[in-house]
């Protein structure tokens, strides 16, 4: 009986309505694989094969379509609670983004009134109705969403709409959890504006209990082959060990200014390291972090440059989730949004949150890396409604 409760599960997750992008890294290959997947393992528990039906739903394609979705076949394999984000909302965060215009006005209790385990853990409770949270939408992105509560037989699960536009639109939800803590998850992520967003929780009866609310902005990641590179040009190391000997890890802010800095003139040559000619180029390759040691051959340790327009439909504010690898700087539209020029640890992707606002039309992103002594490149993604083009200069 678990087994086919599973495999009906993973059938509800293929059948929601969904794009490949509302996916993520998700392709229509690895869809189409997943769907297979499924039919075998309907096969197999008609054939009474359980144990290859268990490790068929473990079959690589459809365990990367749970981790999409954040959400796994009940008892199929032991998860532990997903980390919640920055933007993630508890207790007294809750309760303070009660709308004014609420039916229902719900109380901040301790856990333990509902259950003893739960204890030290504040939760949003109220009897039967609708309660209305007004959330802050920092940027215009598309959003995953997620959401726990408490919940018994008496209690069934907690559904979910929001308002945009002057429209109540109610999401598709994929419920999981234990006897008490349950867990919504909106499998389709929610295109999100800037501003206020009012949320409605209801149960269909019973008292209902919310824990958390997740609202989490998704990324567009800028990958290798979205830019154009130039590089190397020398940096001066001497500068680079008179620091470290000085016990500073500071970079001078004017170390390694090169042309590209000033101009984009992707028809130029300029003197890079050795006095070696280079010349604006491409990568081809759809890697995360932007490679300069792999894309322009050269030792770690020196200066590149990195280019590409971003186009939006309008104006708006957005997030810049940048890594470094190791010092630089990053100028939108010809202005430095950030700086980079102390030791900030080994490095890694999303390092910096950096807030931006994209005009109308054509948006030039430019980066500068000074390379590390192990490495030199960087990670950059943005906030993403759905609607930007990545546009490489010719």
């Amino acid at each position: 009986e678990s087994l086919e409760q599973q495999v009906d599960f993973v059938d509800e997750l293929l059948s929601l309505k969904k794009t490949p992008q509302d996916l993520l890294a998700f392709s229509i290959a690895e869809l189409s694989r997943a769907k297979q997947a499924l039919a075998l393992a309907r096969e197999q528990l008609q054939a009474g094969h359980y144990w290859h039906v268990r490790m068929t739903l473990l079959q690589p394609d459809l365990v990367k379509l749970y981790k999409a979705l954040d959400a796994w076949p009940p008892g199929l394999v032991y998860i532990k609670t997903s980390a919640q984000s920055d933007y993630a909302l508890n207790g007294a965060a809750l309760e303070k983004r009660v709308s004014d215009q609420s039916p229902i006005m719900p109380q901040l209790l301790d856990g333990g009134n509902l259950d003893p385990d739960l204890a030290g853990m504040e939760v949003l409770a109220w009897d039967h109705g609708e309660v209305d949270l007004d959330i802050d939408i920092p940027f215009t992105s598309r959003y995953r969403v997620t959401y726990t509560y408490i919940y018994d037989e008496m209690t069934p699960p907690l559904a979910i709409r929001y308002h945009q536009d002057g429209k109540l639109h109610q999401p598709e939800v994929v419920y999981s959890g234990n006897t008490r803590v349950g867990k919504g998850s909106v499998p389709v992520a929610l295109p999100l504006k800037t501003g206020l967003v009012r949320f409605q929780f209801e149960p269909d009866s019973g008292t209902a209990a919310l824990l958390c609310l997740d609202i989490q902005p998704l990324y567009l990641d800028l990958v290798g082959s979205d830019w154009k590179l130039i590089g190397p040009f020398p940096y001066d190391k001497n500068a680079r060990s008179d620091a470290k000997a000085a016990g500073r890890t500071l970079v001078s802010e004017d170390d390694g200014i090169y042309p590209p800095e000033k101009e984009r003139n992707f028809d130029a040559s300029y003197m890079g390291v050795e006095g070696k000619p280079v010349r604006w180029t491409t990568w081809d390759q759809p890697e995360v972090k932007v490679d300069f040691v792999q894309a322009l051959p050269q030792i770690a340790g020196q200066v590149n440059y990195a280019v590409t327009t971003l186009i939006s439909p309008e104006q708006r504010q957005a997030e810049l989730l940048i890594g470094v690898d190791y010092w630089g700087d990053v100028w939108l539209n010809d202005e430095k949004v950030l700086e980079v020029r102390e030791g900030h640890g080994a490095p890694k992707a999303a390092h910096f949150r950096v807030p931006v606002t994209l005009r109308k039309g054509n948006n030039e992103l430019l980066v500068k890396v000074i390379g590390g002594t192990d490495g030199s490149g960087f990670w950059l993604s943005i906030t993403d409604p759905g609607d930007l083009i990545i546009r490489k200069p010719s």
